[in-house]
């Protein structure tokens, strides 16, 4: 049986999000996973830009990633809000990938690669957006938890997450050089007592 595990990100006031029940990650099935579908928002590239066709070598730089299987454009776009009040967008994109060839640091290893312009190669190569079980307003005290947990997670800015703000989702920036795995991602969060939704 092909098992499929999404990611659930960036579709916060949508009637779907309000259907979506508890489930379990992969990182709570002791079973091989196929694919899992994550969706990215990518700084460097303009987010009001929603098709591939506007950011040339971006979808093949994605595609050619060894874990992609597919990338899609956005239907919409997200943003956080950093600490000093700007907001953090970019180009929304959801991939599939399979885990046993690669994972989300390699996607992110992909795009850094991709030919920008110098000024915006200040900002992430690329932000994981999700979501946790519970639809309650994010509060410190939740936030403490999970970034206590994810101090041994690799191939993330640690650092610039935490000021990623969003009362219903959390941004996890990846490291332009890869080493991120969604597994252990979901797992620090899950250990900070904060499961994350998945359908």
């Amino acid at each position: 049986m092909r098992i499929v595990v999404t990611a659930l990100v960036v579709v916060a006031a949508s009637s779907a999000m309000a259907e979506t029940k508890p489930a379990k990650g992969p990182a709570d099935r002791p079973g091989k996973v196929d694919t899992i579908r994550v969706e990215l928002i990518l700084p460097r590239f303009q987010g009001d830009r929603t098709e591939f066709k506007a950011h040339p070598g971006l979808k093949e730089a994605l595609e050619g990633a060894p874990p992609v299987l597919k990338a899609e454009d956005a239907l919409f776009s997200f943003s956080f809000t950093n600490a000093k009040k700007e907001n953090v967008v970019g180009f929304t994109t959801r991939i599939m990938f399979d885990p046993a060839k690669g994972d989300v640091g390699d996607v992110a290893k992909a795009v850094a690669a991709v030919k920008v312009p110098e000024a915006v190669k200040t900002q992430p190569a690329a932000i994981l957006v999700v979501f946790p079980v519970s639809r309650e307003r994010i509060t410190d005290e939740l936030s403490d938890r999970v970034w206590k947990a994810m101090k041994e997670v690799k191939g993330i800015d640690l650092e610039e997450s935490r000021k990623l703000i969003q009362v219903s989702a959390y941004g996890i920036v990846l490291l332009g050089e890869g080493g991120a795995k969604y597994a252990d991602i979901a797992a620090a969060f899950k250990a900070g007592g904060v499961p994350l939704q998945v359908r």
